[in-house]
């Protein structure tokens, strides 16, 4: 059975949302029954990290893995068993100097882009840019 490894970040209090209330810790493999069904039920991830801050529903980041019957979506999926593997805590200065970094960047490249049609160029470059950025500083964790 396939294994996937992924993000995903916790509420602060580490407990699942949406009414369940379970507990994560490190190395629990928290599991739900039935057909897992994306944004509606099972245990969610994403493979990138830039992915998985799109869905943060609080700022403590967890690596896992989850597999069971997985259902796998562009940007995020879920299945029936997810563990995590590795805790990096709370990392809210990290996605603080994400997001500064970020925005330095574009303001850099803004003229520079609209000058010449080479938007969607830069954009695939700055996503490998910054999923470099998060492997570099969660290395350092």
């Amino acid at each position: 059975m396939k294994k996937y490894r992924v993000f995903h970040f916790s509420r602060n209090d580490d407990c699942l949302g949406y009414g369940d209330g379970r507990e994560i810790k490190l190395g629990k493999t928290l599991s739900v029954e039935g057909q897992p069904i994306l944004c509606q039920h099972g245990l969610h991830g994403s493979i990138s990290i830039l992915d998985a801050l799109k869905y943060a529903s609080g700022s403590h980041l967890w690596a896992a893995e989850i597999w069971g019957n997985v259902q796998v979506d562009d940007d995020k999926l879920c299945g029936n068993y997810r563990v995590p593997i590795r805790e990096y805590g709370d990392i809210l200065p990290l996605i603080v100097e994400f997001a500064f970094m970020c925005s330095k960047r574009a303001a850099e490249y803004a003229e520079y882009a609209a000058k010449y049609a080479y938007a969607a160029e830069y954009a695939t470059q700055e996503r490998m840019y910054q999923e470099n950025w998060w492997k570099e500083k969660l290395a350092q964790l």
